[in-house]
């Protein structure tokens, strides 16, 4: 007989489960894992990362790396930083941080002050909704299509 695990599964484990499952459905035709690990190109160690969201946007696959934090207080400097180095070092697209509890000013503005190339988003999971609501409408001449927007944009 097998014994199951009575532990109950922490919050922030819950939290990341519940973002990995909404990616998942925003998401269907791209590739979308959670617990991913990817090796540091600066550092030269594995990273772990919540969410890989891997999708084909014309000829080549954007990554962007997700990091879910689940906090009883809201983002600062310190996490925006410490994101963002991650982000580098393991050279994804994108990145998108999003937390339970929002993020302070300070947070905001380092985010978006930064000179690195990638995308940092910082949000609450009701925010998130509201960015993933929202029409992207492509179009060439007089030819155009309504689709769901993109990831960060």
């Amino acid at each position: 007989m097998v014994k199951q695990s009575t532990k109950p599964v922490p919050d922030w484990r819950n939290y990341e489960l519940e973002l990995f499952e909404h990616f998942k459905l925003e998401h269907p035709n791209s590739s979308v894992k959670h617990d991913v690990r990817l090796d540091g190109y600066k550092s030269g160690v594995s990273r772990q990362i919540d969410i890989l969201v891997e999708e084909k946007l014309g000829d080549r696959i954007v990554r962007t790396a997700i990091e879910a934090k689940h906090y009883s207080r809201r983002i600062d400097v310190k996490q925006v930083e410490s994101v963002i180095g991650m982000l580098e070092d393991i050279q994804v697209d994108r990145g998108i941080l999003i937390t339970s509890q929002g993020y302070s000013k300070a947070a905001l503005r380092r985010a978006f002050r930064d000179d690195v190339q990638l995308e940092l988003d910082i949000c609450s999971t009701d925010e998130l909704q509201l960015f993933q609501s929202q029409l992207a409408i492509p179009y060439s001449g007089s030819h155009g299509v309504f689709m769901l927007a993109p990831l960060g944009w």
